[in-house]
């Protein structure tokens, strides 16, 4: 198995523990907040969240994965903020339930309702399983590696660490 953790979090900036030291966003909820000396707006927070959606993406494609099975699956009851998402993000909302198979066409708007804390999901294939973790963590656990990647394709908003399992991983 290979193991992937994606975020958002310079680990050059981490200390021997492997705790992240600066003060950072850490959520959809920190626009208009103060970090690192600067006001997180929206368009900063959606290039980052582009990111991890291109990666996702990537990871299906290199692995020829078509769909995504959500296994686990937790809705949280903000009805007014996914009011203000697109129509057809709300109508995903309302119908995606454990098992639903999550296709390329409409993985973007997961992943969105996801890193905007709408829903928490586990996705997985026979090939490939996507975790999320707190303060904007994801994992990428894959059982085949996924072919050589350089972080300067996702621009610098993310980070890719090689061999680093999910804490979510089922023992």
């Amino acid at each position: 198995m290979y193991y992937y953790r994606v975020s958002k979090y310079n680990p050059k900036l981490r200390d021997s523990f492997g705790n992240y030291l600066a003060d950072d966003w850490t959520s959809y909820s920190d626009i208009g907040k103060m970090y690192l000396g600067k006001k997180l707006t929206f368009e900063e927070y959606k290039k980052v969240e582009l990111s991890y959606i291109k990666f996702v993406l990537f990871s299906m494609k290199k692995t020829n994965i078509k769909h995504l099975k959500i296994e686990k699956l937790e809705k949280y009851a903000d009805r007014e903020g996914i009011s203000t998402l697109s129509l057809e993000s709300e109508m995903l909302y309302n119908r995606i339930k454990i098992n639903y198979l999550v296709g390329v066409n409409e993985l973007s708007r997961v992943l969105e309702l996801q890193l905007r804390d709408f829903i928490w999901t586990k996705l997985t294939s026979d090939n490939l399983t996507i975790d999320f973790g707190y303060d904007y963590y994801m994992y990428v656990t894959s059982k085949q590696m996924i072919p050589y990647f350089h972080n300067s394709k996702f621009g610098k908003n993310i980070y890719i660490e090689e061999n680093i399992k999910s804490p979510y991983t089922d023992v």
